[in-house]
């Protein structure tokens, strides 16, 4: 059977944070923007002008989430996860800096009909996940009313599921 991952609306996949040591939260999720970088050193050899080899190196995995709504209620109103993401995932003693936490990218798992001729099944579950993680910023947004609002939160990460 295929699956499909489809995220039409902000509430269609979601993002679960972990700080060490504390309580899972899950937030819907408007995007996420995740590069995995590898450092590339080239080895050249005595004699010959083209390299012989690539030796891979430094593994790096650096992005940002964006959540974001409208201000309609406490359940969604983006006050209420810019308060759980400060009060879960920085320290209030330390001046803000941040505590490692655990993201997971996870779909609502309903079904959804593309078309009238097949409909498609969403897998439900995980999609991925980033490992001790630390926020780097983040960045408030409010457009043009009528729009929604929005915090951009970038984080490293050590390492990623499925690698």
């Amino acid at each position: 059977m295929a699956y499909t991952i489809v995220a039409e609306s902000p509430g269609d996949i979601v993002i679960t944070f972990t700080a060490s040591g504390g309580e899972p939260h899950s937030i819907p999720l408007k995007s996420l923007t995740v590069q995995k970088s590898t450092d590339i050193s080239k080895e050249y050899g005595t004699g010959y002008h083209q390299k012989y080899a690539h030796v891979q190196g430094k593994i790096d995995y650096e992005g940002d989430f964006e959540i974001g709504s409208w201000w309609v209620s406490e359940a969604e109103n983006p006050k209420t996860w810019m308060d759980l993401i400060k009060e879960n995932l920085t320290w209030k003693g330390v001046q803000g800096l941040s505590k490692e936490f655990e993201i997971m990218v996870n779909d609502v798992g309903s079904e959804y009909d593309r078309s009238l001729k097949e409909p498609t099944q969403v897998s439900s579950g995980t999609i991925v996940t980033y490992h001790r993680c630390l926020l780097k910023s983040d960045s408030l947004n409010i457009g043009d009313v009528g729009s929604t609002v929005s915090t951009r939160y970038s984080f490293s990460a050590f390492s990623r599921d499925p690698a």
